[in-house]
């Protein structure tokens, strides 16, 4: 179900205004952990962009970005990550 979601966001070309519909994929990817100080805040084309609430949480999306974003291309129509500070 939730691939079925991202990929029906993709294929109808929702660009950042519903990125919260994302949350339950994201956090199947990346774990309850790192979802509760990162999230999905736009996905424009196929880049997501996550927003974390602190400089350690955004390192460790950084560090496992070629593994989290395998796991969103296999199951989604996203193909870049993009990680920022904020909340």
């Amino acid at each position: 179900m939730r691939s079925l979601i991202a990929n029906a966001l993709g294929d109808a070309g929702i660009r950042g205004s519903h990125p919260q519909l994302l949350l339950p994929l994201w956090e199947e990817v990346v774990g309850s952990a790192i979802a509760k100080h990162c999230r999905p805040s736009q996905l424009e084309g196929s880049t997501l962009t996550v927003s974390c609430d602190h400089p350690s949480w955004r390192s460790e999306v950084e560090l496992r970005e070629s593994e989290i974003l395998q796991a969103l291309i296999r199951r989604s129509s996203i193909r870049d990550l993009h990680c920022v500070l904020s909340w």
